[in-house]
Formats: C-alpha cells, structure tokens, sequence
C-alpha cells in the first residue's frame, strides 16, 4: 500500500536511519489530528500512564495542556498548584518537560511525562515560552501541589466577578453558597478554564440563570441526548469572558449561557468541546472526540471555536475584557447610548 511504500522510500533514502517505530507514532498521530486536533494514538507501553492522567480528578501538577500549532500550550493553571508557584501562565507554549522535547510530538509524551512525575514523587524542570513569543524561560514543577478547584467571588463596584477553575456538580453547589443575591450582576470568568464536565456545566448555568438549561452535545453518528439541569428563575444579569484559553467545560459553560442569551465578551475560544474516550486498537489506544458541540453552522466545535457577541482584543496595560463586561454588567454601555 501508499504508507508502506512511503515508509520504505523514507528509511532507504533519507540521510540518517529513522526508526520504523518512530515512522509508525509520526504516521498515526498526523491521521488522527487531522479528524480531532487534539486526538492522540497512544503506543500500548504508554497506554496506562496515558489513562491514569485522563482520569485524575486535577492534573498534575495543577497544570492543563492542550495542543496548538505543534506545541503544548497551557489552558489552565489551578490557583495555588506547583504551576501557579511556578509562574506559569495560561496561553504560554512548553518546549521541553525534564529532558523530553515535546514541540512536534504527539500530546500523549507532554501528558505522561507530567504524570510520570507527579506519581514518582518528583520535581519536573519544564522549558516555557511566552504566549507572545517574547522569550523563553526555565522552570521547576513541585510535586504534591495540584491546586485548588475552589470557585472564587469577589465584588467589583456592585459586580461579582466569579472565576470557576472547575466545572462540576460539587463545585457549582460550592458557588451557590458564594453568590450575592439575584440583584446582584455577575461577570464570569471563563479565560483559563478547562476542567470539568458536562453534568457540572448545566448545574452551573442553571444556577446563575435559572430556568432549563441544556447542553446538546453531538455525536459522529447525530445528536446524542443533551445534558440537562432545571432551577426556577433568577432574574440574574451575567455577563462572561472568553479568550484563546477559554476550552472544554469553560467553552460548554460559555455556549450554554449564550444560548440564553448571556453577552460574550473576548476573543474566540480555544476550540476545544470535544469529549474523548479510548478504542482498542492495534498496539495501542485510539482517543478521540466521541460528543461535541455544533456550531450555528452545524459542525463540530473542534479546532475553531466560540466568536465572543462583544468582540474585545486584550491590552497590554490592564485587562480590556473584564472591564468591558463589568460595563456590559452594570447596563453603562446602554447608558452611555441613550
């Protein structure tokens, strides 16, 4: 077939001897991402390591990877975790994970290497690039650190600002007992949020919006049954915040209030709604996207993502966005145009 013969031309012809195996992950992992950006095959010996790191509750290390443009890019950083103490910061590429290159490598190397780490007890140097391409830095992952998925409220000129690192069912419960009343508008913070679950995403929009909320996630086959939570109405105002690290449950979040008509405020999504789950298959793990979100034009959210209703490009000094949905939030713009 094409690939043999490819494979073939390549080990005989290219300046040095590549591999086979390294021929093989290359081949498998192009096919893959080109249907799912961020799937991944995953070679048998580091299928486990690879499973275990899917199902932690919080990431090692409190640090969320997705990829983007042939690098490892940091989503989210959970508040106190050994990636906060550290200084990372979401938006920013990692180069290196102890003495690993993981530009240009399948996502599974970046993954397991934190999670090798983190399970052995160990401090992980990691090479970081700024989100803006100015420099490049070192830094030391402490073990032990994983953060905390706690939802954070605090009041701006009569506007709760609410930052929810993790979106589940307890984790909403915990914001319910944190949220001022009714009256009160709220902007949420959504840049740098991945974690969570659909499950947490409806009880969270339907704890601020009230009424019915659901989550119609897609399969490759059609619609699966959406995902559904019901509260009686609030009355609330909520205004939220989008950019490039808004993905996963932060984007699940975002498109069920925007279908309630909730104002977005940022710049598009990191592009990411899909949920993926492991298949069997030769040598290995295949995991890619088996639900996912529709966009108006009916194609899946993966690779592209959320166009913000309030499109705002991020300042160098202060923060563009929040302050134009604390604008947005208090009804100052509406003001301002009477």
């Amino acid at each position: 077939g094409l690939f043999s013969q490819v494979v073939s031309l390549v080990r005989s012809s290219y300046v040095e001897e590549v591999p086979l195996e390294k021929l093989e992950e290359g081949a498998l992992n192009g096919l893959v991402s080109s249907a799912d950006p961020q799937g991944t095959w995953v070679p048998e010996a580091y299928a486990q390591e690879f499973r275990a790191y899917q199902h932690r509750p919080l990431p090692p290390f409190g640090l969320v990877l997705a990829i983007r443009s042939s690098y490892p890019v940091v989503l989210e950083v959970l508040p106190g975790s050994a990636a906060a103490e550290a200084g990372l910061r979401p938006g920013e590429l990692i180069e290196r994970i102890g003495d690993q290159p993981v530009r240009a490598r399948p996502p599974w190397r970046a993954f397991t290497a934190l999670e090798r780490a983190e399970r052995q007890g160990e401090a992980v140097a990691v090479d970081v690039i700024a989100h803006d391409l100015s420099g490049k830095r070192p830094v030391r992952l402490q073990p032990g650190k994983p953060g905390d998925p706690s939802p954070q409220v605090t009041l701006r000129d009569g506007v709760a600002v609410v930052r929810l690192p993790v979106v589940t069912q307890f984790q909403a419960a915990r914001l319910a007992s944190l949220l001022p009343s009714s009256g009160t508008p709220v902007v949420l913070d959504l840049r740098g949020t991945a974690l969570g679950d659909p499950e947490g995403v409806v009880e969270a929009a339907s704890l601020l919006l009230g009424g019915e909320v659901q989550l119609p996630l897609a399969t490759r086959g059609g619609s699966a049954k959406p995902v559904t939570a019901s509260r009686p109405p609030t009355g609330r105002k909520v205004v939220v915040c989008v950019d490039h690290t808004t993905a996963r449950a932060g984007e699940w979040l975002a498109f069920a209030l925007s279908q309630r008509g909730v104002a977005t405020v940022g710049v598009e999504t990191f592009g990411d709604t899909g949920l993926r789950e492991p298949t069997r298959v030769a040598d290995g793990e295949l995991w890619v996207a088996r639900h996912f979100l529709l966009n108006q034009e009916q194609k899946p959210i993966l690779g592209r993502g959320l166009k913000p209703t309030t499109p705002v490009r991020p300042s160098l000094e202060g923060d563009a966005i929040l302050e134009k949905a604390l604008e947005l939030a208090r009804g100052e713009e509406k003001a301002k145009a009477a």
